[in-house]
């Protein structure tokens, strides 16, 4: 929970894991949006995506996905800002 709200609920995880296994059923690069408890993100790590890039607006989650290690994993980018924000500077890369 973030300031009282949920920002993903625990039950969500087979869900989770399920959408890892189908959008990494060919491998490559991921992009998440939001890190919510990072379910999906760990599931995604699972299949070793080629890169994968987090991008959370929140402070408190931003704050929680760094405590959790997500900042410092190989293959993974975790940038705080609005998506409308960061995506430019990824496209321009």
């Amino acid at each position: 929970m973030v300031s009282g709200e949920a920002v993903m609920m625990g039950w969500e995880g087979p869900l989770m894991e399920r959408h890892a296994a189908l959008l990494q059923a060919r491998g490559g690069a991921v992009l998440n949006i939001g890190f919510g408890l990072g379910l999906i993100d760990a599931a995604l790590q699972a299949y070793s995506p080629s890169l994968h890039t987090i991008i959370e607006a929140h402070p408190d989650v931003f704050k929680h996905a760094q405590h959790k290690g997500w900042g410092t994993r190989p293959g993974v980018q975790l940038l705080h800002g609005r998506w409308q924000e960061v995506l430019p500077r990824l496209v321009a890369q």
